[in-house]
């Protein structure tokens, strides 16, 4: 009910729909919200250059359904910056409790809703993960806690609770940009990210073969085994085959010792057992890359 088609052919579900529905479900329930800072401009004082909005949804007096940051500058095709922000934060904060395009298209198959990136690789959108985890965990509450937020700068942390257990904690920085339509919007983007990496932590994502969330791109985490380890000798137990993963201990006994092989992949035959993989940077669709901003604010 209610959603319009913007000039890319996206769909979007106004914010004043989105709280008409909400009361319809919930008529004793609040929407409350902040402002959690604001900045001057350093040679005009009494001129509010920018302004940080908290929103908060409950189900009732008491029970947190949901909550979202929104920040906005003073600009002159944007005069009334301060109201955009606000209903921003709103917006985004009915998304995380179900009120949302994403909930309504996501289907019996939410990783069919999978889109394919510039360089061919597929995404789950941070939006269809919300929807997936939230019709599965209809108590799921999705905490974001900004821990640095600059002008150009932010970071965010991003809690998945449910039923008062913590099953994920996940964190994003986003810096500004002009590169991208996404890059005004950092802060937003930055809490979208660390929502969507949250969430592909406790299995709402693309199965791990698709997924990039957590690619390493050659920060692995510890030196990969060298290639010595592998290197058969009298005794010694044979090649695992690729994918089965290391069991048992490969550096015995009448084997070639250990040695830290740096950043440099394990050659299994003519394939590498960790490989490289390369993307650009996405612009506005992916926790990972420019950040997806999967509630722009449409009418700022």
């Amino acid at each position: 009910m209610g959603r319009i088609i913007l000039e890319d052919g996206s769909q979007y579900l106004p914010v004043k729909f989105r709280i008409s529905e909400f009361y319809q479900k919930y008529p004793k329930g609040k929407i409350r919200t902040s402002l959690m800072r604001f900045d001057r401009q350093n040679n005009n004082p009494g001129f509010v250059e920018s302004v940080l909005i908290k929103a908060e949804v409950y189900r009732d007096d008491a029970t947190l359904l949901a909550e979202a940051y929104s920040q906005r500058r003073c600009e002159p095709q944007e005069p009334s910056f301060f109201e955009c922000a606000e209903t921003v934060a709103i917006g985004r904060a009915l998304s995380d409790a179900g009120y949302s395009v994403y909930s309504e298209d996501l289907g019996d198959d939410p990783c069919k809703r999978k889109i394919m990136l510039d360089d061919g690789s597929f995404y789950l959108k941070a939006g269809f993960r919300i929807a997936w985890a939230r019709r599965e965990m209809p108590q799921m509450l999705i905490r974001k806690e900004i821990l640095l937020m600059t002008p150009y700068q932010a970071i965010v942390k991003a809690t998945i609770e449910n039923e008062g257990e913590v099953l994920a904690t996940a964190h994003a920085m986003r810096v500004w940009s002009d590169a991208h339509a996404a890059g005004h919007f950092f802060l937003e983007s930055a809490e979208t990210a660390a929502v969507a990496r949250a969430l592909s932590m406790i299995g709402y994502d693309l199965p791990p073969e698709e997924s990039h969330e957590w690619d390493e791109h050659d920060n692995y985490s510890e030196a990969p085994v060298s290639a010595d380890c592998y290197t058969q000798q009298d005794g010694a137990e044979a090649l695992p085959e690729l994918g089965t993963g290391l069991s048992a201990p490969y550096c015995q006994t009448g084997m070639m010792s250990c040695q830290d092989s740096g950043q440099n992949p394990i050659m299994v035959g003519n394939t590498a057992v960790y490989t490289r993989v390369q993307y650009d940077t996405e612009n506005c669709n992916g926790g990972f890359g420019g950040g997806e901003n999967y509630e722009p604010g449409y009418g700022r």
